[in-house]
């Protein structure tokens, strides 16, 4: 009788150590995934952070939106959209709600300066056009420093 109490104990021993294992390797990982999406959209918000003056030293040389710089944006945006179920591990809602306004914003602002760009090529009264590139440059301007403001909320 005695054996198998012992017998039952130990493997009472070896089910609670596995299950603390299991646990433990679980948050560890989940904490290694936190780590590694925040450094995702740090490394995204850099990335347009460091384009922006290049986008911005064209524009005022030249007044126009080169459709290059436009990929570029267009390109990131398709890397951060195919991630975004990610986004859910950032616990802060406020930091993961302004992050992703602000992804939602540079796409509607980049499609928004494609079409504007599309149109002053078609030519015609560009007054109007030009008008609403120069506003949506500005607005490009404004979301370099809400990305600076999130890269600092995220580390």
């Amino acid at each position: 009788m005695g054996q198998v109490l012992l017998i039952i104990l130990g493997a009472l021993l070896a089910f609670g150590g596995g299950l603390a294992a299991f646990f433990i390797q679980s948050n560890y990982q989940k904490k290694q995934q936190k780590k590694i999406i925040v450094e995702f959209f740090r490394v995204m918000l850099q990335s347009f952070i460091d384009f922006y003056p290049f986008l911005e030293d064209a524009y005022s040389r030249s007044e126009v939106i080169w459709v290059d710089h436009l990929m570029r944006i267009a390109n990131e945006l398709q890397i951060v959209e195919r991630n975004w179920e990610h986004l859910i591990l950032i616990e802060d809602s406020t930091t993961r709600k302004e992050i992703w306004n602000w992804f939602r914003r540079l796409k509607t602002n980049q499609l928004k300066i494609t079409s504007l760009s599309q149109m002053k090529q078609q030519g015609g009264d560009l007054t109007w056009v030009n008008k609403e590139i120069e506003k949506e440059v500005n607005n490009l301007k404004t979301l370099m420093t809400e990305a600076k403001q999130l890269l600092e909320k995220l580390k």
